[in-house]
């Protein structure tokens, strides 16, 4: 008879753990100096992934390569900011413009102190003043313009990249004085990353069962597709929440020879293995001891998964060498969400990025 059942999850259609590998992610990028009294230059907090790292003294001619580049287009950072306004509670989005691109420079001539003056070079939704006639209006700042502008450069050139129009990849500086700048502002950067997301319940309930860990991971390619933390997520608790609670797969082991043949459908109630439900037959193995002891291998599937009958006639497909994937832990998923509070981690990078 039956002596050995096996449950497993084979079938692209559950996992515990998603691995979503080649993302574009877009988020905010913002420099923080602070001043202190007689000192000529700020104490500068970067937050994590910034467009620039560290200061730069730039002159006429230079031009600034980003770490990271920046979105400047205007549906991008208008659609950007309604969803703030829509869902962040805590989102006011009044106290300053909201930045494509931005940087503030000081300059300021310790041999003559009447010789100072303060510039801001941006591109910006006006969002602060809903009576002003340039409210929620896309402005470039007069003092910039693109490289593939026509007629004469203003004082930052941004540099466009050139399969990606709306990507900003540096800027060229054509101001006659030396300048120190120390960062980049913007809510539209943009990132490569990895990113790792585990439904850890799920994970509990399988092990010892589906195998000693309990995880089941599955690898998607992003191809460089732009998304957003929101959009990711939640395409990431779509793939992780199918069919929870569903075994698909089953390896049975008989001691005796059994009937069963490839196509036959079969009823399990293995309500403990979390197995349940009618399963077809798609492999049959029978192991010859001797012409009276026949021991038989059986695969049996979910008979309502349409791969079930498509995998019946082709062999299964490779998986991919998940070794070579440089995954970020980024999310856990907690009761019908993707936790918001996270930790990104990154080979080679010590930085955290707490959202």
């Amino acid at each position: 008879g039956l002596d050995e059942f096996e449950p497993e999850i084979e079938n692209v259609d559950y996992a515990n753990i998603i691995n979503i590998k080649n993302i574009r992610l877009k988020y905010n990028s913002r420099t923080n100096e602070v001043w202190e009294e007689d000192s000529d230059k700020p104490i500068v907090k970067y937050s994590s992934y910034p467009v620039i790292k560290g200061s730069k003294i730039i002159k006429k001619g230079d031009t600034i390569n980003f770490d990271n580049p920046i979105i400047v287009d205007e549906s991008t950072l208008k659609e950007t900011l309604q969803w703030l306004l829509t869902n962040e509670n805590n989102f006011s989005g009044v106290s300053e413009p909201f930045y494509a691109f931005y940087f503030n420079v000081d300059y300021y001539n310790h041999s003559i102190p009447s010789d100072f003056w303060d510039r801001d070079f941006d591109v910006y939704i006006d969002n602060r003043d809903s009576t002003s006639e340039t409210y929620m209006k896309y402005i470039v700042g007069k003092d910039v313009s693109f490289s593939d502008d026509e007629g004469e450069e203003k004082i930052i050139v941004l540099q466009r990249d050139q399969t990606f129009k709306n990507l900003i990849t540096g800027f060229k500086y054509n101001g006659e004085d030396e300048l120190q700048i120390f960062g980049i502002d913007s809510e539209t950067a943009l990132r490569k990353t990895n990113l790792r997301f585990t439904h850890q319940s799920e994970i509990e309930k399988l092990k010892g069962i589906i195998s000693d860990s309990g995880q089941i991971e599955k690898t998607v390619d992003f191809n460089e597709k732009w998304t957003t933390w929101q959009e990711l997520s939640e395409y990431a608790k779509n793939l992780i929440i199918q069919n929870t609670n569903l075994i698909n797969e089953v390896v049975l082991h008989f001691t005796k020879n059994i009937d069963l043949k490839i196509g036959d459908i079969i009823e399990v109630k293995m309500s403990n293995y979390y197995t349940e439900g009618f399963f077809a037959v798609i492999e049959v193995e029978k192991i010859y001891k001797n012409d009276d002891d026949i021991e038989m291998n059986v695969i049996i599937r979910n008979s309502n998964f349409v791969s079930t009958y498509i995998d019946m006639f082709r062999p299964e497909e490779k998986e991919e060498d998940e070794s070579q994937i440089n995954s970020v832990v980024i999310g856990t998923y907690i009761n019908d969400n993707i936790q918001e509070t996270h930790s990104i981690v990154e080979a080679g990078d010590n930085n955290e990025n707490q959202k």
